[in-house]
């Protein structure tokens, strides 16, 4: 679908006058870029868990698995040489989760064990340019921090699963004095397992979808999990909505803000007669001007998948990745058109790779994300989607008056890439190619009218 202007002529102006309007329906694009493109293929196990992070040029991430001990490690993606290097490896498991977050010319991460100094969880500082990684704080007891962190309001913040009254907790560290601070405590009413985050746009409100908790009455008594916000200035946590499987959905991942919603794939709920009753899994959003909750799609196995694992916005589509289902039953990736219509883009394979990881990232026009298992070698691979090119945007119309008398309709014209098109009405359907060959006008392309010319409207479409 291409975009085009129209201009309505019904009078002739005394003055230089630019109307357009956008056809309705002309934005809806559907430009498919092509296939899933496998980047890398691992050497050894590897389970990334946090997706990538850009840094002049690089790619960079954390690793649960391999690297010099086996014990996970950071490492550095070269896109364009098609290189892995670890960076450093751990030397006890660190399990380190979520993504690496850029704060000035460090990353800041999370691991949920191994801490040099207390054996449990830990944050750690990584400097890219000199590769040197230093432990700045430790948990003191095992209170499992598995969300990784993200910054808020001044702060990074991340969750656990134990301690607090005993369901975990919501903590703060301050990167500029290194203090890991309790702020508040989760309970099954709240919700627990909180894993995806996402921040409102001044920093103040800090939303979280939690796995679990919620309503007793889900999932065997799990609760099918919350949507939480915190205020960070004060620490305030509201529950916003609790999650029901089979009108909701169960277990978010992926929380996105886009305008006033939150979205969210839903890795179990939708229809319980997939997954061993668990359900194959939603698309759904909250509205925070409405309060809200609305789901927009059911994952059916086949041919849309099952099990989402991530979401990742672009513009006003959502694209996803699956952990099963489709027609090769290893998974597919797709995405959300305008937050209506699913598409499914491309099948996972054993070749592609299989089991994404729960991080998608947009980088360099690409969707990239990592697979544990599949590839070249069995161990799971880094595979990339290009998205589709924009055409170019048709640009104003311009009807002037001659000093013979008639109308100029012209148009900026450095590429020659837009032709002028004419009709008698709109939604008739008779659109017309402009019968002549424009002329050149300072630069502009045009056309002349002549004054006893009939009402007509005027478009330019990409050639």
């Amino acid at each position: 679908m291409k975009k085009q202007h129209t201009l309505s002529m019904k009078k002739q102006p005394r003055h230089p006058l630019r109307i357009y309007h956008l056809l309705a329906g002309a934005l809806a694009l559907s430009l498919q870029a092509g296939e899933l493109e496998r980047l890398y293929s691992f050497t050894q196990e590897t389970k990334l868990k946090g997706g990538f992070r850009e840094w002049n040029g690089r790619w960079y991430f954390t690793a649960e698995k391999g690297g010099d001990h086996g014990s996970g490690y950071i490492g550095r993606f070269d896109p364009v040489a098609g290189t892995l290097t670890p960076i450093h490896s751990f030397t006890v498991e660190a399990k380190p989760k979520g993504p690496l977050v850029q704060v000035g010319e460090v990353f800041y991460l999370q691991g949920e064990k191994g801490s040099t100094q207390t054996g449990f969880g830990w944050i750690g500082r990584f400097d890219p340019a000199t590769g040197q990684f230093t432990e700045v704080a430790a948990y003191n007891a095992n209170l499992k921090p598995k969300s990784g962190l993200v910054p808020a309001g001044g702060f990074l913040w991340l969750a656990t699963e134990s301690g607090g009254t005993g369901s975990g907790s919501l903590d703060r560290f301050d990167p500029s004095t290194g203090v890991l601070t309790n702020m508040v405590n989760l309970s099954f009413e709240t919700g627990i397992k909180a894993e995806s985050f996402a921040v409102g746009p001044d920093g103040t409100a800090l939303y979280m979808a939690a796995r679990e908790g919620g309503d007793a009455g889900q999932l065997a008594g799990k609760g099918a999990g919350t949507l939480l916000r915190l205020q960070t200035a004060t620490g305030e946590l509201t529950r916003l909505a609790v999650f029901r499987a089979t009108e909701h959905g169960a277990k978010p991942r992926g929380l996105t803000l886009h305008g006033d919603r939150l979205w969210m794939v839903m890795e179990e709920g939708g229809d319980l007669s997939l997954n061993s009753g668990k359900g194959g899994g939603t698309i759904a959003y909250f509205d925070l001007s409405t309060g809200t909750l609305s789901r927009v799609h059911v994952f059916d196995g086949t041919p849309t998948g099952q099990k989402p694992r991530g979401l990742a916005r672009v513009g006003d589509d959502f694209y996803f990745v699956t952990e099963a289902g489709g027609l090769s039953g290893y998974g597919v990736f797709g995405v959300l058109r305008q937050g209506t219509v699913v598409e499914v883009l491309a099948e996972l394979t054993a070749d592609t790779g299989a089991k994404p990881d729960f991080f998608l990232t947009v980088l360099n026009h690409r969707i990239v994300f990592s697979t544990e298992l599949g590839g070249a070698n069995s161990l799971g691979s880094i595979l990339a989607w290009s998205l589709p090119s924009q055409p170019p945007v048709p640009p104003e119309l311009m009807l002037t008056r001659t000093e013979n008398g008639k109308l100029r309709l012209s148009w900026p014209d450095p590429t020659g890439g837009f032709v002028l098109q004419q009709t008698s009405a709109l939604g008739s359907g008779s659109w017309q190619d402009w019968p002549g060959t424009p002329e050149l006008h300072e630069d502009r392309a045009a056309v002349e009218l002549a004054p006893e010319a009939a009402a007509a409207f005027f478009r330019l479409r990409n050639q």
